[in-house]
């Protein structure tokens, strides 16, 4: 007999692959994310030419939405300590990230461009800093 919590694992698993074959699944967006610097060439190819991921297995899945309840935590709690926190919508749905940092350098005769995502700005914070570099 399998043990349950494996059984339970492998049935959400199952269903993330059978929404993956369903026509509205998710595409990825047509651009290079700088945390991907270390992944694997040929999956970042085949997702730069538009083809459809399988999704993660249940198990990494998990790990990516502990990790954003982490972020979310951590907004929060900047918030309760009086912190305007930008580039956030809160609403009845929880945080949405409403920016992201996007920079453009050059390679060769390429122009590359990077995006990633933000935790939050906090403007204070961006304020003490631009005065301690200023002097």
């Amino acid at each position: 007999m399998k043990d349950p919590m494996t059984l339970v694992y492998e049935q959400r698993t199952q269903r993330m692959i059978d929404k993956a074959c369903e026509p509205d699944y998710y595409r990825p967006a047509l651009r290079f994310r700088a945390s991907e610097l270390t992944a694997c060439p040929r999956t970042i190819f085949h997702r730069l030419m538009g083809e459809r991921p399988l999704p993660r297995d249940t198990r990494g899945h998990d790990y990516g939405t502990g990790g954003d309840a982490a972020h979310d935590i951590l907004r929060q709690a900047l918030m309760d300590e009086g912190f305007e926190i930008g580039g956030i919508d809160f609403n009845a749905d929880g945080q949405v990230e409403t920016k992201s940092h996007v920079g453009e350098f050059k390679f060769k005769d390429e122009t590359i461009k990077v995006a990633c995502r933000l935790d939050g700005l906090i403007d204070q914070l961006l304020d003490r800093a631009r005065s301690l570099d200023a002097s």
